[in-house]
């Protein structure tokens, strides 16, 4: 497991410095995978216009509900990725 967090640090460090080079950028996103064993991690850089359709803080009842049910869908992995069961690499 000490793998794992070293690796995933070291994917997070790469991860920051490369979003922190690019420029604004509205409909592309990344996706970073890291694998330990049977321990997955994925990822995501999405630009928050993509997310919620606005890159401000929310500023009315509607963006509200639309952070709030976006946050909903991204807390929980299994609206995200989907791994069948009978995958194996």
């Amino acid at each position: 497991m000490m793998t794992f967090k070293r690796f995933y640090l070291l994917l997070f460090i790469c991860a920051s410095g490369q979003s922190l080079a690019n420029v604004h950028v509205h409909g592309a996103g990344s996706l970073f995978i890291a694998q330990d064993n049977n321990i997955w991690l994925f990822h995501y850089e999405l630009p928050s216009a993509d997310v919620f359709g606005f890159e401000h803080q929310p500023e009315n009842d509607k963006q509200r509900d639309i952070v709030l049910s976006r946050k909903h869908l991204l807390n929980n992995a299994k609206h995200l990725m989907q791994v069948p069961a009978g995958c194996s690499i």
